[in-house]
């Protein structure tokens, strides 16, 4: 069976609950209705990618044919086990209120769940948690496959930040940041092929605002709408995502970074320092990430869609009425044109 998205799940049969779970998900959490999920039955997944397309050449007549071959790889992603019991006592169920309470607290955790989840698509680092799976930013930064996925604003090793701020950036800066958003297209392949598997470009809120500048200012982007209606920014028929706030408190209170260091959003405002795999050493910089959702590219593995069980009022203790999240999930980047980021830049 063919990966699919979570918005597409929610067309077949299930569970009330486990269906409004999905609902909550994909309308709420904006990356939920792209990344395609796949089902495994292993947590440890060893999968073969081509890692060599072989030359071939002519021959004249009468000469035998050069022999050829390509060359491939293996690569291993461990799923990791996210869980969660929502809890509830059985006497606030019966209260006459004009929301369901158990509905209430189960919409709230998986709200978190999306956020979670979006956080470790971008942030996520094994060697940090041994728990979470590898994010986007990981695998650009240390796995050699994604070497010259990285773009940065400036040649050589200069390290100044592209300045797109509001109050001081240029028409020239304003184009050259069009110019590099040409090349991170280039290096995931361009746009004119493979439709089942489109560019996405992942962004904080301050990159989106500054697009919305531009498009003010020298109309220098488009605009487009996704399936919830959302009016997303674009770039040559690739849409900005803000892929949003932490999991916690930062995704209630709403506060947006005024730097790095606040640390409320997934991607941080002005407080990135990449490295690794060509990034220039800059400091205090934001940074655009690319990625190809989809079959052979960036994908989701589980061992099962997102299960839901409500389980009752608990044996041990009779006082909690308990309803299970269980996802078994893990991520896995197939080809060099999966992932890419443009870094260096100067938001706010």
């Amino acid at each position: 069976m063919a990966a699919i998205t979570l918005l597409e799940a929610l067309s077949l049969h299930q569970p009330e609950l486990r269906g409004a779970v999905i609902n909550t998900l994909v309308q709420n959490v904006p990356l939920m209705d792209k990344i395609k999920w796949e089902n495994t039955k292993q947590l440890n997944v060893t999968t073969s990618y081509l890692s060599g397309i072989p030359s071939v050449s002519f021959r004249s007549l009468n000469e035998a044919p050069a022999e050829v071959k390509p060359s491939f790889a293996q690569m291993n992603e461990t799923l990791k086990i996210l869980e969660a019991d929502i809890v509830i006592d059985p006497v606030l169920l019966m209260v006459d209120t004009i929301q369901n309470l158990e509905a209430a607290n189960s919409e709230a955790v998986i709200k978190s769940i999306g956020y979670l989840v979006n956080q470790k698509l971008i942030a996520g680092d094994s060697a940090t948690d041994p728990e979470e799976p590898d994010g986007i930013n990981i695998r650009l930064q240390n796995d050699e496959r994604f070497s010259g996925q990285t773009v940065n604003p400036n040649s050589g090793t200069t390290t100044t930040t592209l300045d797109l701020t509001a109050a001081t950036n240029s028409s020239a800066n304003r184009f050259t940041y069009l110019d590099k958003l040409d090349e991170l297209i280039a290096v995931m392949g361009g746009t004119n092929w493979n439709n089942d598997a489109p560019i996405n470009f992942l962004v904080n809120n301050q990159t989106e605002r500054a697009n919305w500048s531009f498009i003010r200012r020298e109309k220098l982007l488009d605009t487009t709408k996704d399936q919830f209606d959302r009016t997303l920014t674009a770039f040559r028929g690739v849409p900005f995502i803000d892929v949003g706030f932490k999991p916690g408190a930062a995704a209630i209170t709403g506060t947006f970074d005024a730097t790095g260091a606040t640390g409320n959003q997934i991607i941080s405002n002005d407080g990135d320092s990449p490295t690794g795999n060509g990034a220039n050493a800059y400091t205090a910089s934001t940074t655009v990430y690319a990625v190809r959702f989809g079959n052979d590219y960036f994908l989701g593995l589980q061992m099962s869609p997102l299960k839901t069980k409500h389980l009752g009022q608990s044996v041990d203790n009779p006082h909690k009425s308990k309803v299970n999240i269980q996802w078994v999930f893990g991520f896995a980047a197939f080809q060099k044109r999966s992932i890419a980021r443009l870094v260096g830049l100067n938001i706010t």
